[in-house]
């Protein structure tokens, strides 16, 4: 049901939308990617830098830093008891990250 007056938006619009979103996630997954490279043994003394040392009881996030580091740090085994989820999400990371490279080299040779 459409509400008197109101205009849908176009295609290209919602398309426009959607890249943002995309290059917003993108950004995120780099970061958290590029955070993974902190030093293993620093994050389990210490906890990451650029986190707060909460811990949720129930959270399935929990641990996935620690998680991601251990896997940056070769230490696939360790990821798996900080998260069973961690390497599932980093090896995704690291494909839409692939992906997303491939899409920008396109729309760069594209533009030429």
């Amino acid at each position: 049901m459409e509400v008197k007056g109101s205009v849908r938006p176009a295609a290209g619009e919602w398309w426009d939308a959607l890249r943002w979103v995309l290059l917003t996630f993108t950004f995120l997954m780099a970061l958290a990617i590029g955070g993974s490279f902190v030093s293993y043994e620093r994050v389990v003394a210490d906890g990451h830098p650029w986190l707060p040392r909460v811990h949720c009881k129930g959270c399935m996030f929990c641990g996935m830093t620690r998680s991601f580091c251990a896997m940056s740090s070769g230490r696939w085994q360790e990821a798996e008891n900080w998260n069973r989820g961690g390497p599932l999400l980093y090896v995704g990371g690291w494909l839409w990250l692939a992906g997303g490279a491939v899409v920008f080299i396109r729309l760069a040779h594209k533009g030429r």
